[in-house]
């Protein structure tokens, strides 16, 4: 079991050892946090995620495109860089994640089919158009993606309009999960730039098993960037197509150099309830337990007023590998992902009476990842 809590004080420690670190996300630009970011020097990586939940509930396809420069690795304006593409597809039901990785050589990343030469301005109150692309297998952009590997795969996604994190509650700036923390110059960053987009997708695989599935879902996207990852974590996400309802979490051990914590953020929307959580939060408290060759992790959190219950399940034989970056480039098999999980979330309010259930509800065909640390060699076999 882990615990943390947080004080201001760890919290000023951690900016000012960010601060000291110089990272190039320094600049980042709360309202355009999805649009790409400018590193001069390994280590070195930014990635998108999108995920999509058909309308039928069961099925689930996602693809991760990232780019990297190694340690010490320098970036020239206009250099093709090395990357990693991840792409996972379940039936869900039970069924496995089948998982397919490449590793091309030569991505790009251009804003309104310019190069990158700075990062988002913070001051700049629109979101602006980028791509994605790697020689030979595809594209990313802020409109959908397209992935065709000869002889492996086809992949199409459209994103449509979007749910976003805050919901008009922030004064009309998208700080996403991290909330404040947005602003800081931390190695590490977590953004969600929709928990739930209108998306048409189509498949088409070769080889063994061969498919070809074409349907209408839900996507859920999100981005990475930074110097480092988490020594350890956990991702989980669901949506519900029927009554609009979403979940995410994110979150372990971060190490920081001097500074090692273990953080957690977590947003929950229904039509019930609508909270988001942060390690961060003064008089938060969170408990987590997992077990990742059983496939199960458990999160508790309370703040004044609150408390939430989150526990996560899939069969170890419904995990799919995905790759994981590290100082060194992208590792493979190092974390591993289910889209059979069953998410149950449950929150509690405080009344007059006491604490009471204020919401409960069961993401079926849910996400649920664990990764280095947290990662068992069993779950990818």
């Amino acid at each position: 079991m882990k615990k943390f809590i947080p004080t201001l004080s760890s919290l000023f420690v951690l900016a000012a050892f960010t601060l000291s670190c110089g990272s190039p996300s320094s600049a980042a630009h709360i309202k355009s946090a999805n649009e790409p970011h400018l590193s001069t020097r390994g280590p070195w990586f930014e990635g998108w995620y999108a995920r999509v939940t058909d309308l039928g509930g069961g099925r689930s396809l996602a693809v991760i495109a990232a780019s990297n420069l190694v340690q010490g690795q320098e970036y020239k304006t206009g250099d093709a860089v090395p990357g990693y593409i991840g792409v996972l597809y379940s039936e869900g039901n039970g069924q496995p994640t089948r998982s397919w990785t490449f590793y091309p050589q030569k991505t790009a990343i251009r804003v309104n089919g310019q190069v990158v030469t700075q990062n988002p301005n913070i001051f700049n109150a629109g979101d602006q158009d980028f791509e994605w692309t790697a020689e030979g297998y595809g594209s990313y952009s802020s409109k959908g993606l397209s992935i065709d590997v000869p002889g492996e795969l086809k992949l199409n996604f459209s994103f449509e309009e979007s749910k976003s994190w805050e919901l008009n509650q922030t004064g009309g700036l998208p700080l996403g999960p991290e909330g404040y923390l947005a602003v800081l110059p931390v190695p590490l960053h977590w953004y969600v730039s929709s928990l739930s987009s209108k998306s048409h997708y189509h498949i088409e695989t070769f080889g063994d098993h061969a498919i070809d599935i074409e349907g209408d879902g839900l996507a859920h996207l999100e981005k990475n960037w930074g110097k480092v990852f988490p020594k350890a974590w956990n991702w989980m996400q669901g949506l519900s197509v029927a009554d609009n309802a979403q979940f995410v979490l994110g979150g372990g051990k971060v190490g920081l150099g001097p500074v090692e914590l273990t953080a957690w953020l977590a947003g929950y929307r229904s039509p019930t309830e609508n909270w988001t959580l942060r390690f961060s939060d003064l008089g938060t408290r969170i408990e987590t337990q997992q077990d990742p060759c059983q496939g199960h992790f458990r999160l508790k959190a309370s703040r004044p007023g609150l408390e939430v219950v989150i526990d996560a399940k899939a069969d170890q034989n419904t995990f799919g590998p995905v790759a994981v970056p590290t100082h060194e480039g992208f590792k493979s098999d190092y974390g591993a992902e289910s889209f059979s999980a069953r998410l149950e979330v449950k929150t509690y309010r405080f009344g007059l009476r006491g604490k009471y259930l204020s919401d409960e509800r069961i993401f079926q065909n849910a996400a649920l990842e664990f990764g280095a640390e947290s990662y068992c060699p069993q779950l990818s076999r």
